[in-house]
């Protein structure tokens, strides 16, 4: 596949805040920040609903609408994975024909697709994540079956921060409390073999869903570059980088700031720290022949992910040329 060139559309009028919730207990389970549960919180107290990605009984990711703040809570941290949407999007027209408020959290094209669905209803706020492309179920489903050697998986999370909000770890916990833990910068061959894009789909690779072509209200993203600004205002519990997209966004993060620590800041600072809210990450040129050899070994799984993991030093520097 050749690199997909495309001019980003500019976003425009964006407000750019950097920001830490309060309550460190939420900022922990958080990937980053702990913005979208206040934000969850403010909508369930105004008696409105939320839509969002947890793990079903079997692990895989999907979407689910609720106002039990038990089920908000298990939408916090990201899942990385292709999340099945299910009916949600006919449930969240429904609660809006009631006058109900929803927010629904997803990837940018999950939330252009919604509001291609809905007409347009002042109820409705979307709180879409910065999106490095989803890990195809496939891939994911390999790697369960890898982790259920060890026994049977009770929970996991992709954003474990025990070595802090940097160095995040992927922690699997098994029924017999025992835990099997990876972390990014070390071990972590399924958390590398992501953020190098080795996993990335053909159709992350040209997604278009870019700069101002984002429909969210509020995108939330990790406040990566914030420590060389702000180096007292960082810390290892993680910080997000949110720009309001939108007069409805603007006036919904206002109403939470009351529970965070912040900083204002131009939103060109966070466009231009992370390069994945302006176009999609670049291919890495290891990765055809990673997907060609899963698809000849998949009972392969793990050795072929520490395999490609260690990234050569002339694809790091190509990759690094393209961000």
């Amino acid at each position: 596949m050749k690199d997909f060139e495309f001019d980003p559309v500019p976003i425009t009028n964006a407000d750019g805040y950097v920001i830490k919730n309060k309550n460190e207990t939420e900022r922990k389970n958080s990937s980053s920040g702990g913005v979208f549960i206040l934000l969850a919180k403010e909508i369930i107290s105004r008696g409105g609903y939320v839509c969002g990605c947890v793990y079903s009984q079997d692990l895989l990711p999907e979407h689910i609408v609720s106002n039990d703040l038990s089920d908000v809570y298990k939408m916090m941290g990201s899942k990385y994975v292709v999340s099945n949407l299910k009916n949600c999007f006919n449930e969240i027209k429904t609660l809006l024909s009631e006058g109900k408020e929803v927010l629904f959290s997803g990837v940018p094209c999950q939330i252009n697709a919604l509001k291609r669905s809905v007409t347009d209803s002042d109820k409705l706020l979307t709180v879409g994540v910065v999106c490095h492309g989803s890990i195809g179920r496939n891939i994911y489903k390999a790697f369960l079956k890898e982790e259920q050697k060890r026994g049977e998986i009770k929970s996991l999370t992709m954003r474990d921060k025990q070595k802090g909000w940097s160095n995040y770890g992927m922690r699997v916990t098994f029924k017999d409390n025992s835990e099997h833990i990876t972390f990014r910068n070390e071990d972590g061959y399924f958390l590398k073999c992501f953020t190098s894009g080795i996993f990335e789909r053909d159709v992350c690779l040209k997604c278009k869903i870019k700069g101002g072509n984002i429909k969210a209200d509020i995108l939330l993203g990790d406040g990566w570059g914030m420590d060389k600004l702000f180096p007292d205002f960082t810390d290892d519990l993680g910080v997000s980088s949110v720009l309001a997209l939108s007069q409805k966004g603007k006036l919904e993060l206002e109403k939470i700031l009351k529970y965070t620590e912040f900083k204002q800041i131009d939103a060109e600072e966070i466009i231009k720290r992370n390069g994945r809210i302006m176009t999609p990450a670049p291919e890495n040129s290891r990765r055809k022949k990673f997907l060609k050899e899963f698809a000849k070994y998949p009972d392969k799984f793990t050795k072929l992910t520490k395999k490609y993991a260690k990234e050569t030093f002339f694809s790091k520097l190509k990759r690094k040329l393209k961000f």
